[in-house]
């Protein structure tokens, strides 16, 4: 997702979101090794921000991010 103008992100994402500027083409290749091939430039509707809650795998009463007992296996990604 890119916006062309601050004012523009501001109007979708709210005056608290953080940006940095950058080119089209630093853009893309930033976005690239990520499997994104495309961009949506000023989009006027985005979902609404998450609400704060616990950690998923944590168990209530021992701390956000508490170790749930169990396997652990690796986590993988792949592009398409």
């Amino acid at each position: 997702m890119a916006f062309t103008t601050p004012a523009r992100l501001r109007a979708v994402l709210g005056a608290d979101q953080p940006w940095t500027p950058l080119a089209e083409p630093a853009l893309r290749a930033l976005v690239r090794p990520l499997g994104i091939d495309a961009l949506t430039v000023d989009p006027t509707l985005t979902a609404p921000a998450p609400v704060p809650g616990p950690v998923p795998g944590s168990v209530p009463g021992r701390g956000a991010g508490a170790p749930v007992a169990g396997p652990v296996r690796p986590l993988t990604a792949s592009a398409r």
